[in-house]
């Protein structure tokens, strides 16, 4: 649907800047790319439970990241941001083509779709609506401060996420653990206790050593 929308877009709505419409060319790429990957990854850490393929193939793309965008930038600039971009998405994609266990079926069901739809087109409302939020404070802040400030502002941002990220990836990691302990003890609330007050207290440290450490790092590396 996203695809769509962006051709649909394109089509309708002349754009004069050949940079955007390459940006929106390479977004409705990456939406099939990132979804592959998305549900490859799921598939493998949630229902094989097999964390040293997610957390490879994460060091991966992280790798990859960084010896294919960092130089295309530097030479290309924002044309060479874009594309390496979708280069580290597909190649990321290939990877878990080759190394997941999970063979795509070429069947449809028509029940099955209309649920999917159903449940997922609220939810890619939420999100979207979500994305606007965070577009619209960046827009308010360029217009009333200046770029200097955005890029501050994108820079702390991008620190926080990054912290974040370290929750999100020991969240996905014990999500099938969970399931697993409720259905074991009968959807009982006392089988989530190991997993809600030890981590959450553990994780809080960490994060507030860490993000002390950004307030002291983030000067510097814009510097």
């Amino acid at each position: 649907l996203c695809v769509v929308g962006i051709g649909v877009y394109m089509m309708l709505i002349p754009l004069e800047s050949s940079l955007l419409k390459l940006g929106l060319i390479v977004i409705s790429i990456m939406v099939l790319f990132e979804q592959q990957i998305l549900f490859r990854a799921r598939w493998t850490a949630n229902a094989l439970k097999d964390f040293k393929l997610y957390s490879l193939l994460s060091v991966f793309r992280g790798l990859v990241s960084f010896i294919v965008i960092v130089p295309m930038a530097f030479f290309w600039k924002v044309e060479g941001l874009i594309f390496g971009t979708l280069m580290v998405s597909g190649v990321h994609m290939i990877a878990w083509i080759i190394k997941a266990s999970y063979s795509f079926q070429g069947q449809i069901s028509m029940d099955a779709l209309w649920e999917t739809l159903s449940i997922g087109f609220p939810i890619f409302i939420i999100v979207l609506g979500g994305s606007l939020i965070e577009t619209v404070d960046r827009v308010l802040i360029l217009k009333w401060l200046g770029p200097v400030q955005l890029g501050y502002y994108s820079l702390t941002s991008f620190g926080g996420n990054s912290l974040y990220g370290l929750l999100a990836q020991a969240g996905s990691a014990m999500g099938p653990h969970i399931i697993e302990d409720m259905g074991r003890s009968n959807n009982s609330p006392e089988a989530l206790e190991k997993y809600l007050v030890g981590p959450t207290i553990l994780f809080s440290g960490l994060i507030t050593i860490m993000i002390m450490g950004l307030i002291f790092v983030m000067p510097l590396l814009v510097q």
